[in-house]
């Protein structure tokens, strides 16, 4: 069975993930934007000063993490794109395996691989689906994260 065909799309899955990059980095935004309240808390007619105080504290804090989580977006982002490149060229190869085995030792050389764990091309493919899986987990964090910040600011507005 050729590997060809596996390479090609493992790294058409990969590269589709661009949306999902891109919306965590609104998120990232929206976050940073949205963590300095454009109003003080004495301006709140309800709950009081220490209600809209609380407020604003919890929403900089649901928004200072949906931003901090933008350092785990962008590690993701990057070896996802460089999985990507990897999976073209592997299907660009002729003998895969012996393409892998070169692939291997040029990462060891670079000192971007410790040991050397022999893995076929559906191991690192199932690999790569873990990569795109933890991104979405990513985003899906800095969505409910700046969804709950807004809730906060709205609330105690």
């Amino acid at each position: 069975m050729s590997t060809q065909p596996l390479a090609t799309i493992t790294a058409a899955f990969l590269r589709s993930t661009r949306p999902i990059q891109a919306l965590g980095g609104l998120l990232a935004l929206t976050a940073a934007s949205g963590g300095v309240p454009s109003g003080s808390p004495s301006s709140s007619l309800r709950g009081g000063v220490l209600a809209a105080c609380l407020g604003f504290t919890c929403a900089g804090a649901a928004f200072g993490l949906a931003f901090s989580l933008a350092a785990a977006l962008a590690w993701y982002a990057l070896r996802i794109h460089f999985d990507a490149r990897v999976f073209t060229w592997l299907a660009a190869q002729a003998e895969s395996e012996a393409a892998l085995a070169d692939f291997d030792a040029a990462l060891a050389t670079l000192g971007l691989r410790q040991g050397y764990d022999a893995r076929d091309l559906a191991q690192r493919a199932r690999g790569a689906r873990r990569l795109v899986t933890r991104l979405a987990l990513v985003v899906l964090g800095q969505h409910i994260l700046v969804l709950l910040g807004g809730v906060f600011l709205y609330a105690h507005l």
